[in-house]
């Protein structure tokens, strides 16, 4: 029953760049330590489109490195504006599309 498991790490990757899953990143759910364990594991270059929920983690806007095929980014319900501000500008030549969803929970 073991055997069966065997490289399935391996066998997932190969999976997944197959499929092109690396293009499309959502981690709206994921705390701060989780998308510190994650980020490493993303392949930035591949990733197209970006979703962010900043009520799992406000830092994630402000962690990322430079995507360089990032075409779509959704942003939603950011408390401060000026992470977003400094992504975008770093973002500016590939960037397609941009949603950003506030709600009045951000506002005061």
């Amino acid at each position: 029953a073991l055997q069966a498991f065997s490289e399935l790490n391996i066998r997932l990757t190969i999976l997944l760049l197959e499929r092109g899953f690396y293009r499309n990143v959502n981690l709206s759910s994921s705390r701060y330590y989780q998308f510190q364990t994650l980020l490493p594991l993303l392949r930035l270059n591949e990733i197209h489109s970006l979703l962010i929920d900043c009520y799992a983690s406000p830092l994630q806007l402000s962690k990322w490195p430079h995507l360089p095929h990032l075409k779509t980014l959704r942003v939603k319900c950011l408390p401060d504006y000026y992470d977003l501000y400094h992504f975008i500008l770093q973002h500016a030549k590939s960037l397609l599309h941009l949603t950003v969803e506030s709600s009045s929970y951000s506002r005061r």
